[in-house]
């Protein structure tokens, strides 16, 4: 064995070329494989960095009217790890010079100052760390410019009340009155990112709270860290039904019972009560692929050439065979030199693809700009890193394994006398009709292919491989970028703000925005949900025959069944008179008598979603009716829409008219329901009658306009300004079709530039593997070509039979990558429905193109090269050599 140590360290040392050429083939695959793996890991953990820093680390939530006592069993909880707890909300009165008149103040223990998100959102100075110190909204400071970060105030603390009713944090109540029971002493140590609208009569602060002063009868919500964190689906109903929190009418827990599954899904964790989805694996499947079929591309890479390294030495390896030795010393012979030749180029493609990541996700970086208000840090793992040299020599091993299997398999006569059993160079009778029409040139390179099929065939794979990576990640790119834009346009109006109110819209601001220029369409609404119970005798009989309302999982949609009759949700939807009465029109319904406040009209129809969990927004307008609705029936309202509402307040609608669909305000819901339309005089006559807090949030306005996407900016722009004129900026919430492709064609960048990148590296392996597999291969048939000249071939026909063969080399793998590429697109193009014209039509064939020609061109150079190397070298030196 140690005589096969030797002769292995001798065989690298000699073949100096095929050495470098295994190595550089190495180092670029595990470069490769470091990459992904570090990118993959790196994406994973900046998801987990934006959740955590967004909403913070836990796991579940226990909030509302927990005790101290919960409190207690909670944290001696075998399964949590942590606790973070925050208090009840209090009031403090403000000066008689603030703007609004109270600080709504809770405090958060020190656990959750350092695990939760809040900490995240000082804008200035620092976080409470004593009792007494408070952060407050920025907008306090914006609107009291009097006061400063560092002063410390005293203040009235009490409660808000009207009668015998604590308001605590709602609305302003006309009447309400301030209790006093206390003062307090409040220092302003930060700035907080929260704004406070203005239909709270009070700023938003957090304070620091002392788990040894919470009272027994103080409000709590817990946050839970687990010790596993795969238990918090079992072990939070546990706690629920040990401290007594009950169900409400849908099966779900109440008092603010909930997951933190933005980040548990991050890991995997999912709702075992969900059905399965096989969507929440896609991307590890997809990702897992990529990185299989990548390892798998530098298998044929790699291994190429180690059999041609195999090959050189199958004569001296058949004499050690001759003297004793096994088949199994011979395999291990190659995966020898596997293994030192990998020895060196893996742990340095650590360092290069560490590099490469850090270039990717600077040039990302700087591409995107402000659009990453979450900055990205590329982080080495040793654990990626691991992984990856262990994918990587995997590959080299199973890379060495195929041609060591082959050579250990011959006989010693075998090896000796023609290892491959070669055909030798000569024309068929079965030559393809190129190669007839190019004369014996084309016959002969023809002959030569199909004596070295087993050189050519790897490396046409490799390419094909190679190719179709690169190509599938412009792809995926565009049909992202193509679903985003079918869901942008789904949408009839492009421009939509939301305005956060307590009253009527003032019709001053309504004709300051119709003057804008430029405004095709526009209209206005309010909506507000209440419910209505119908029984099985009111649903279209299409639909009773199908299971009726009685098959609806009402853990998906708002669906209750009592008594046999079956709560569903009812949408009141109030549209500004000028919409209101050219919508009747259109339809031949005159609008008068629906401005009758005394007995209220509607237009009605049922509303049932045709795909309410498809993300295809086109779909979303797909609807089919299930009740048996009537001109002139007389529906029963209730405001109370669950179970948990403290109202008993009834009304009814007359319904009008029967109407096909819904008005053009570009609204699709995704649940069962009833829809009433009516003007915005008889929608806000029904709004007053609701509780005072739900009263309130009925005026909350939604301006529509069209425009044409030349004028979509300037017309945010100046809606923006008008609004924010009259309301405060957290009130205003505003949407623009063309502000969002434009932040989506910056992040398309940005993303295509690293796409550009993983690009290049996949295409400059396979260019490199293609070259190297030509140049290697012309080294080993050296006596050939000698054979060729010494019978009269002259330098022209030897460079034209290359020439020829890098032809069918370099087309080859087009060819072959062109249906595995059309059978992907067509599988991505009906599972995310886009059709076919649009996407060939900004299908990216510039790029796809240039990487094709480089392919091509590369194979052409490479046979260029060999050509003028190989009419350089003598036939005496051809045959004499035989190393490579």
């Amino acid at each position: 064995m140690m005589v096969l140590f030797r002769y292995t360290l001798e065989t690298l040392r000699r073949n100096k070329y095929t050495s470098l050429s295994i190595m550089a083939a190495i180092l670029l695959a595990s470069t490769l494989l470091y990459t992904l793996c570090s990118y993959g890991y790196n994406q994973w953990r900046w998801g987990i960095e934006i959740a955590e820093y967004n909403g913070g680390s836990w796991h579940g939530e226990l909030g509302g009217n927990l005790k101290q006592k919960d409190l207690e069993l909670v944290d001696h909880n075998i399964h949590v790890k942590e606790t973070m707890v925050k208090g009840p909300f209090r009031s403090i009165k403000l000066p008689a010079d603030a703007s609004i008149p109270y600080l709504f103040l809770l405090d958060a223990d020190k656990n959750y100052w350092e695990e939760m998100g809040e900490k995240n959102g000082i804008l200035e100075g620092r976080v409470p760390q004593k009792p007494g110190e408070v952060v407050v909204s920025k907008t306090f400071f914006e609107k009291n410019p009097q006061y400063r970060l560092g002063e410390t105030l005293t203040l009235p603390k009490g409660k808000r009340q009207l009668g015998d009713e604590n308001l605590g944090t709602g609305i302003y109540r006309d009447g309400e009155a301030f209790v006093q029971n206390d003062e307090e002493t409040l220092t302003l140590v930060g700035k907080i990112d929260v704004t406070t609208p203005t239909t709270v009569p009070g700023y938003y602060s957090m304070g620091y709270l002392e788990r040894s002063a919470i009272l027994p009868e103080d409000d709590l919500v817990v946050y839970l860290k687990m010790n596993q964190m795969r238990d918090i689906y079992k072990v939070m109903p546990e706690i629920a039904e040990t401290l007594g929190i009950e169900k409400d009418e849908y099966g779900q827990y109440k008092n603010n019972f909930r997951y933190n599954t933005v980040l548990l899904r991050y890991f995997g964790i999912f709702d075992p009560q969900e059905p399965f989805n096989p969507l929440n694996y896609i991307n590890v499947i997809i990702y897992g692929l990529l990185i299989f079929l990548s390892a798998m591309a530098f298998v044929l890479i790699i291994q190429s050439a180690f059999a041609l390294s195999a090959v050189s030495q199958a004569r001296q390896l058949g004499m050690f065979r001759t003297v004793g030795a096994t088949p199994g010393q011979i395999r291990l012979t190659i995966l020898m030199q596997g293994v030192l030749l990998a020895s060196i180029p893996i742990p340095l493609s650590l360092g290069l693809g560490h590099l490469f990541i850090s270039f990717m996700y600077g040039l990302y970086t700087d591409i995107a700009g402000d659009l990453l208000y979450f900055p990205i840090t590329v982080r080495f793992s040793w654990g990626i890193a691991v992984l990856a040299v262990l994918v990587s020599l995997a590959t080299v091993l199973l890379s060495a394994f195929l041609p060591a299997r082959w050579i250990a398999g011959l006989s010693p006569l075998e090896a000796i006398r023609d290892p491959e059993g070669k055909q030798r160079i000569k024309a068929g009778r079965h030559c393809c009709f190129f190669s007839q029409i190019s004369g014996i040139c084309g016959q002969l390179a023809f002959a030569s292919y199909r004596a070295n099929r087993r050189a050519f065939r790897s490396g046409i794979i490799a390419m094909t491989l190679c190719l179709v990576l690169v190509l599938s990640f412009f792809s995926q790119l565009l049909i992202s970028d193509l679903v985003s834009e079918r869901n942008r346009q789904a949408n009839h109006y492009n421009i939509r703000a939301r305005l956060q109110m307590t009253e009527e819209l003032d019709p001053a601001l309504w004709e300051e925005v119709k003057t804008i220029p430029g405004i095709v369409e526009m209209a206005y609404y309010s909506a507000k949900r209440v419910s209505l119970w119908v029984s099985p005798s009111q649903e279209l009989d299409a639909f009773s025959e199908k299971g009726g309302l009685a098959s609806i999982d009402g853990g998906q949609f708002s669906v209750v069944e009592r008594n046999g009759k079956y709560r569903i949700q009812a949408e009141i939807i109030g549209l500004e008179p000028e919409y209101f009465d050219a919508w009747c029109r259109r339809q031949g319904i005159d609008p008068v008598p629906y401005y009758n406040t005394g007995q209220h009209r509607a237009l009605a129809m049922s509303w049932a979603p045709a795909h309410p969990f498809s993300n295809n927004n086109e779909k979303a307008k797909e609807f089919f009716p299930f009740l048996k609705l009537s001109q002139g029936q007389r529906l029963e309202l209730e405001e109370k829409t669950d179970d948990s509402m403290d109202s008993d307040y009834t009304f009814s609608f007359d319904v009008g008219a029967v109407i096909d669909g819904p008005p053009q305000i570009d609204y699709n819901p995704r649940d069962y329901r009833v829809i009433f339309c009516v003007p915005m005089e008889t929608y806000y006559a029904v709004a007053e009658h609701f509780q005072p807090e739900y009263a309130a949030a009925s005026y909350r306005t939604y301006l529509l306009l069209k425009t044409s996407g030349a004028d979509d900016l300037a017309v945010t722009q100046r809606v923006r300004e008008i609004c924010e004129t009259d309301l405060s900026t957290e009130d205003v919430s505003l949407y623009s079709l063309e502000e969002d492709r434009l932040s989506n064609e910056t992040g398309g960048r940005a993303m295509g530039a690293v796409i550009n990148c993983i690009g290049a590296l996949l295409g400059f392996i396979g260019i490199s593997h293609a070259f190297s597999s030509v140049t290697g291969s012309m080294h080993q048939r050296r006596k050939e070509f000698a054979m060729l000249r010494s019978a009269g071939m002259d330098s022209a026909a030897v460079r034209k039979l290359l020439l020829i063969e890098g032809l069918r080399m370099a087309i080859a793998p087009v060819l072959l990558a062109i249906p595995i590429i059309a059978a992907m697109w067509a599988f991505l193009l009906k599972t995310t429905e886009i059709s076919w014209k649009p996407f060939l039509l900004q299908l990216p064939v510039g790029k796809m193109s240039s990487y094709m020609l480089a392919v091509t061109a590369v194979m052409w150079l490479a046979y260029w090269i060999s050509s003028r190397w190989i009419q350089k070298d003598t036939i005496i030196d051809a045959v004499r050599d035989e190393t490579i």
